[in-house]
């Protein structure tokens, strides 16, 4: 559980700044990890790289159709939270992980303290976990924090100018009922 996946001290290569990979289908939000964690890395006002791929299903392979690699600076990264609060999200996180209360009445009090936010606050409730993630969609992403990239499908996506794998053996996923 440390704060990234790639310390600063490790990426002397791009700026000695601290990263995060993430990965993703074309089009749909950057699941981002623990809200609260998250939220601590705005406030602490710390520029961090995003390396991030997108990527399209192609029956069981998935193909990389594009790669961004936007530095993420405090003031536009903070401003993704307004107008949540740490006391909004400590107060969401204790409700997520009260196991006193029904994943029912968990859910329906997390809607209810949910705020709209350019960041999205994802209580993860159901009976293997009651965690509180965030992430930010696909179109805000590009919008506030890659503002010069075009939301375009590349035919040899790259990475700092290295060409990403073609395609790996990856079958959908299925979602199992719980």
């Amino acid at each position: 559980m440390q704060q990234w996946d790639i310390p600063a001290d490790a990426n002397a290569k791009q700026g000695g700044l601290p990263a995060n990979p993430k990965a993703t289908k074309f089009g749909m939000p950057i699941d981002m990890g623990d809200a609260l964690r998250q939220l601590s890395v705005a406030e602490e006002g710390l520029t961090f790289l995003l390396i991030l791929g997108f990527w399209d299903q192609d029956g069981d392979r998935k193909k990389w159709i594009l790669g961004l690699t936007p530095v993420v600076t405090p003031g536009p990264y903070r401003g993704r939270w307004a107008p949540i609060t740490r006391a909004d999200l400590e107060k969401l996180d204790a409700i997520v992980r009260d196991k006193s209360l029904s994943l029912d009445e968990a859910r329906a009090q997390a809607q209810a303290i949910k705020r709209k936010a350019i960041m999205q606050v994802k209580p993860k409730l159901d009976a293997k976990q009651r965690r509180l993630q965030c992430s930010i969609r696909f179109g805000d992403l590009l919008h506030f924090l890659a503002p010069t990239t075009e939301p375009l499908r590349q035919d040899k996506p790259t990475s700092w100018s290295v060409a990403l794998s073609e395609a790996s053996k990856s079958p959908p996923r299925r979602k199992s009922k719980s």
